[in-house]
């Protein structure tokens, strides 16, 4: 007897299911399966936590300096490491020179607009100073792990049916189901929020987002407190799935939209390809490209810096000084250490581009 329409697309929907949730889909959970997936939230809660930080972080600053700032006239007297230092007059009337943060490029005005927080005049801002949008890349991880929940064939829902299934034809797990099952999740879930809870006030309630934008590392509890967040959506979805499996299904699953896997991957090999190009195109490899108009001079070397390379090794770098069109520049290059001074040669367009002669 051939199935029916109705019945041939359940059957084609589980088949795939079964296919691309591989071995997930062929055996029973076990206690050891708990291991792999708190690992998986550590890792993933812990990069989430990281995105949530810079986010808050970003968000905080630019709060701070659209509320709590006072804009006045400065006049950049030198470019450490890409961004402007200016003098500006303090709102009490003082002179200050404060690093701005923005980006200077080479033959715009040095009488700039600039905005600094009136309880905090050291922290300054360019006035068209362009902030990062860290909260996308946050935003974007919720939307994709949404997608993949609801429509990856490993993703929740495709979880849920493929267990659904499983009852439908094999019967549920031995030892049943009651409502008592749920104190232990629903106790677990909610100390986790609990404490998300307690770790994210503190900080906004003890400085208040002025002291927070001078001192964002304040804001690290608001990122452990998303990992938190994450452990209790998981405790969560594994209490649902332990009544799946243990509640008798009389139907089976509904089929519903799968999408391929490739949907995932490919975006995460797009952006680990431009990364690998970020990183190719940016200094130290920068070092190697011949520039169109350059001009050499002597720099002084005001420190010597190092860079971590891993393993507990660094590399030193100098700290340079130079004079281009009338400003200083702050740059840090390798090269070997002379006292009082070492050939430079920059380019002419862009004078932070800076390396040591021979």
């Amino acid at each position: 007897m051939n199935p029916s329409e109705h019945d041939q697309r359940l059957i084609d929907f589980l088949h795939r299911l079964k296919r691309e949730r591989g071995r997930a889909a062929t055996r029973r959970r076990t206690r050891r399966d708990h291991v792999p997936t708190l690992i998986a939230v550590l890792l993933l809660g812990g990069l989430f936590g990281a995105l949530v930080f810079l986010a808050s972080a970003e968000t905080v600053r630019q709060v701070a300096f659209a509320h709590h700032s006072r804009t006045v006239e400065a006049t950049i007297v030198e470019i450490r490491h890409g961004e402007p230092v200016v003098s500006l007059r303090t709102e009490a009337g003082e002179e200050a020179t404060v690093l701005a943060h923005g980006t200077y490029r080479h033959g715009d005005p040095v009488e700039v607009t600039v905005r600094h927080l009136v309880d905090h005049p050291e922290q300054a801002v360019l006035a068209d100073h362009r902030w990062t949008p860290w909260w996308a890349l946050a935003l974007a991880v919720v939307v994709l792990f949404g997608v993949h929940a609801l429509w990856a064939p490993t993703g929740i829902r495709g979880g849920w049916a493929w267990r659904r299934a499983r009852v439908h034809v094999q019967g549920p797990e031995p030892g049943g189901w009651t409502p008592r099952a749920l104190v232990g999740p629903v106790a677990g879930a909610t100390l986790l929020s609990v404490a998300a809870i307690g770790l994210a006030a503190p900080p906004f309630a003890r400085g208040g987002v002025p002291s927070l934008a001078t001192a964002p590392e304040g804001l690290v509890p608001v990122g452990v407190a998303a990992m938190f967040v994450v452990g209790a959506g998981t405790v969560v979805v594994q209490a649902w799935y332990h009544r799946t499996e243990r509640v008798p299904a009389a139907r089976p699953p509904r089929p519903f939209r799968l999408v391929s896997g490739g949907v995932f991957w490919v975006p995460a090999l797009v952006a680990c390809a431009v990364s690998v190009i970020v990183v190719l195109v940016s200094w130290p490899l920068d070092a190697l490209v011949e520039w169109e108009h350059r001009e050499e001079g002597v720099a002084e070397v005001i420190g010597v810096t190092c860079r971590s390379q891993g393993r507990g090794s660094c590399a030193e770098y100098l700290v340079l000084r130079y004079e281009a069109d009338g400003l200083t520049y702050v740059e840090e290059v390798s090269g070997d250490f002379a006292p009082g001074g070492v050939p430079v040669v920059w380019d002419a367009d862009d004078p932070t581009r800076v390396r040591v002669i021979g």
